[in-house]
C-alpha cells in the first residue's frame, strides 16, 4: 500500500506506512471504489513502497506494471523489490545464473540498473566465470565463444568450453600428449603448460626442450636459433601454425647424421667399427655438441684410422696433420685430410727414393715407428747385402757412406753401393787375407 495525493484529501506526507494504519491515511473515507480518477501518485509517494521510480521505471505507464484492473490486487502488485529485475522481466538467458557466482546479485551482476545493454560484464566478472580475458582473449568480441545455437534460443554462456584445446587445434598433432599424461592436470588447459595467452608463438625461457622433444640442447644446438631446425613458413596452416616441423627438414630424427652431413663419408660406420662408444651412437661417439672440432681426450686413433699415434706422434698437435679449413669443403669437413699414412706422405725422403719399393719408401723399416729419425733399428746383418763382419763392425758409418749431390740435394749415399774388397781397398779379399795371416 503506497501513500497517495487526491485532490479530495490534503496530503499527509508519510515516509512509509506507519504500522496500523489504515485506508483511509490515503483514501477518501466515502467512496465507490479505492481506485478513483482523481487519486494523483507522485515518485515520492511511490518511493514509500520501497520501490523508487528511477530510470528507466520513471517513463514506464503503471499499467505495465500493475496489469489489468480485473486481475487480482495482489498479483497487481505483489510487493517487488527495487533489484528484482526478474519479477517483471523474462530471463532472456534461460535461467543460466539461477546459479553459480553471479546468482546472488541476479541481472544486476552484469547489467546496469538503468539499461540491459550495453552490459557491464568486464574482465573481472569474467574472470570469476573461471576463465580470464587476458592476453589475445581480452581481444575477442563475446559472440566468438558465445554463440546462439538457434534462433529460439538463448546465447550459450554457462558450459561454454575454458580450455585451451576445447576451442584450439592441436598443432603438434599429439606429439607431446604422452609426456603431459604424466603430469598433474592443468586447470586452464595442456596447451598453458608452455605457451601464454597472448601469442603461441610465446614460450618459457628457457624451454624444458628434453623433458618435452628427448633432444637436449646443449652446446652449439642451445645458441642456434630455433628457426634453424624449424623453419618458419610464409603461410599458416589449418592450424594456424608457421613453426616448422623437424620431420618437415630432416626426417625421423634419430642421430646426428639425420641433420649434419657425414663428413666422413661413412668410413666410420664400415664393418670393424664399433657401432656404439660408452653408449654412444653416430658422431657421438667421438665428438660432442659444441663444436665438431673438439674430439674426446682419449679418442683411439689407432682404432678409427688404422694409424696408432706412437712416439713423436702421440706428442704432435692433430692441425700438423690435419690442417683446419676456413670453410668446410664440399663434403662438410672442417679438418684437412692427412696426406697419408706413409712416411713419406709426411717427411722429407731425405735419402733422395734410394729405399723406395715401387715408389713408396717405407721409413719404419730402418727407423722406429714415430720416434725419432736418429733412432734406428737397421740391421746392417740382416737388413743389407753386405755383413760388417769384425772387419768393418768398428768402422763409422761415414767411412762408406759420403755424402753427394743427388738432384740438387746432398744426401748419403747408401745405395748402390760396391761390395767387393777390391772396390774399396784396391786388391781382392785373398790378398787381404794373406796379409793379414789369415789363410782358407
Amino acid at each position: 500500500v503506497t501513500r497517495v495525493t487526491t485532490s479530495l484529501v490534503p496530503p499527509t506526507r508519510l515516509a512509509a506506512v506507519a504500522a496500523g494504519a489504515g485506508c483511509a491515511d490515503c483514501h477518501l473515507p466515502d467512496h465507490d471504489t479505492f481506485r478513483d480518477e482523481r487519486l494523483v501518485l507522485t515518485a515520492e509517494d511511490h518511493a514509500c513502497s520501497g520501490f523508487p521510480l528511477d530510470a528507466p521505471h520513471d517513463r514506464a505507464d503503471c499499467a505495465a506494471c500493475h496489469g489489468d484492473p480485473e486481475r487480482p490486487f495482489a498479483e497487481r502488485y505483489p510487493g517487488r523489490r527495487a533489484d528484482d529485475c526478474a519479477a517483471c522481466h523474462d530471463d532472456p538467458h534461460g535461467g543460466q545464473f539461477a546459479t553459480g557466482p553471479f546468482a546472488e546479485d541476479g541481472c544486476l551482476a552484469c547489467h546496469d540498473r538503468t539499461a540491459f545493454a550495453p552490459h557491464a560484464f568486464g574482465s573481472e566478472e569474467h574472470a570469476r566465470a573461471f576463465l580470464p580475458l587476458d592476453g589475445a582473449h581480452a581481444e575477442q568480441d563475446c559472440e566468438t565463444c558465445h554463440e546462439v545455437p538457434r534462433r529460439d534460443a538463448p546465447r550459450v554462456f554457462r558450459g561454454t568450453p575454458n580450455r585451451c584445446e576445447d576451442c584450439h587445434a592441436d598443432a603438434h598433432d599429439g606429439f607431446f600428449d604422452a609426456v603431459a599424461a604424466g603430469l598433474p592436470r592443468k586447470r586452464a588447459g595442456e596447451c598453458s603448460r608452455c605457451h601464454g595467452t597472448t601469442t603461441f608463438s610465446e614460450l618459457p625461457e628457457p624451454f624444458p626442450h628434453l623433458a618435452w622433444t628427448g633432444f637436449a640442447l646443449d652446446g652449439s644446438h642451445r645458441q642456434a636459433d630455433c628457426g634453424v631446425c624449424h623453419p618458419r613458413a610464409a603461410e599458416p596452416d589449418d592450424t594456424s601454425r608457421t613453426f616448422g616441423r623437424v620431420t618437415e627438414s630432416f626426417g625421423a630424427v634419430e642421430g646426428c647424421a639425420d641433420c649434419h652431413r657425414d663428413p666422413h663419408e661413412g668410413a666410420f660406420d664400415s664393418p670393424g667399427m664399433p657401432a656404439r662408444v660408452d653408449g654412444a651412437a653416430g658422431c657421438a661417439r667421438c665428438h660432442g655438441t659444441t663444436s665438431f672440432r673438439a674430439l674426446a681426450d682419449d679418442f683411439d686413433h689407432r682404432l678409427w684410422t688404422g694409424f696408432p699415434l706412437n712416439g713423436a706422434h702421440a706428442s704432435t698437435r692433430c692441425d700438423v696433420c690435419h690442417t683446419p679449413l676456413r670453410r668446410p669443403d664440399e663434403v662438410g669437413r672442417t679438418w684437412g685430410r692427412a696426406a697419408g699414412s706413409d712416411c713419406a706422405a709426411c717427411h722429407v725422403d731425405h735419402h733422395a727414393q734410394q729405399f723406395a719399393v715401387d715408389g713408396v719408401t717405407d721409413c719404419a723399416a730402418c727407423h722406429r715407428d714415430g720416434d725419432a729419425f736418429s733412432e734406428l733399428r737397421f740391421s746392417h746383418e740382416q737388413d743389407s747385402r753386405f755383413p760388417l763382419g769384425e772387419a768393418h763392425r768398428d768402422l763409422a758409418c761415414a767411412e762408406c757412406h759420403e755424402p753427394e749431390w743427388a738432384g740438387g740435394a746432398q744426401v748419403v749415399r747408401y745405395k748402390p753401393l760396391p761390395t767387393e774388397c777390391v772396390d774399396c781397398h784396391g786388391v781382392h779379399e785373398s790378398v787381404l787375407l794373406r796379409r793379414a795371416g789369415i789363410s782358407r
